[in-house]
């Protein structure tokens, strides 16, 4: 207080000191010295310590805004410098609501994408999008991660990679690629191993396009191969009527009128051996062999399967 009436423009005192040179020269660098504020130390020495041991020290000071305003700066200052996530993450840890709080987060979302895309795999896009969901880089990880969903897909040749594509991505960039390729995988595997459940399966997934036609084909064929080596009469008779236009019709009218004439004797091998006596079974498949294999290959054909399924060598009857 004393200080600051001395110092104060009109102070008698001060008039007073200006009736003596060399003791008013005297008192007055006592007083400029005293007068020194430790605020304006501070900002002569301007480093990020100092402001924070003056905040600390003098709560209540008028200038303790200004203070923390330049250790805000100083602060995002050297996180600048130091240029991490880490650095940027300490400044909002330490100035949530600070003057570059909006900066830093930005940086912060700079550095993580960039980390995503030195990675460059659907984990770290994944990664980078729950931290950033509607960040700026949002829409572009979005697309990086079905690039490397539908990548990964055709790079296994994942039958439920490309379908989890098309279900995630229903209006993919890459949608009818990821529908051609999974037709195409589905198809391949078919040919390896064809069945009529496949081809129904296959048929009702993509319903037209390429192989389509082809598979609605092969399921006729393969249900009518499969009444054929049943050696029902019946089956085949009833195929014929549900497949008038079929150019196997001939054929399927043939093989019904020679399953007729076996089918009793057909079916009582199968009675014996699925009663357990395989021996007897044998006899009557034996004398069937003998009698229409030469003629009727279709015949070798339907008890070659019963064999197989009765477990009786095929020696036991040639």
């Amino acid at each position: 207080m004393y200080c600051d009436e001395i110092c104060r423009p009109g102070n008698s005192k001060s008039s007073f000191l200006r009736r003596g040179v060399l003791w008013g020269a005297l008192f007055s660098l006592t007083t400029l010295f005293a007068c020194t504020s430790p605020f304006t130390e501070v900002r002569r020495k301007d480093n990020i310590d100092a402001y924070k041991d003056f905040i600390r020290q003098n709560p209540q000071s008028p200038d303790r805004k200004a203070a923390e305003e330049r250790l805000d700066t100083l602060s995002f200052r050297r996180a600048s410098e130091d240029n991490s996530e880490e650095s940027y993450g300490n400044y909002l840890r330490e100035f949530p609501q600070g003057l570059f709080r909006r900066q830093a987060r930005t940086q912060i979302e700079v550095k993580a994408y960039q980390r995503a895309r030195d990675r460059d795999t659907l984990e770290s896009y994944r990664a980078f999008l729950q931290r950033f969901p509607q960040g700026q880089f949002a829409r572009e990880a979005k697309e990086r991660v079905e690039d490397q969903f539908f990548r990964k897909a055709i790079r296994y040749a994942s039958v439920r990679g490309l379908e989890a594509y098309l279900k995630h991505f229903p209006k993919g960039r890459y949608r009818q690629q990821a529908i051609d390729k999974h037709r195409d995988i589905w198809w391949t595997r078919l040919q390896k191993n064809p069945t009529i459940r496949g081809y129904e399966n296959f048929v009702r997934r993509f319903q037209e396009g390429l192989h389509v036609a082809d598979a609605r084909q092969k399921i006729l064929l393969l249900r009518y191969e499969s009444y054929e080596l049943s050696g029902k009469w019946w089956l085949l008779k009833g195929w014929i009527k549900a497949n008038p236009d079929s150019p196997m019709q001939e054929r399927a009218r043939k093989h019904m009128k020679i399953f007729r004439n076996i089918y009793p004797s057909l079916e009582r091998a199968r009675r014996l051996a699925e009663s357990g006596e395989p021996t007897r079974a044998a006899m009557v498949y034996r004398s069937l062999y003998q009698r229409y294999s030469k003629r009727y290959p279709i015949v070798v054909r339907v008890l070659q399967k019963d064999l197989k399924k009765h477990k009786i060598p095929m020696e036991q009857i040639q």
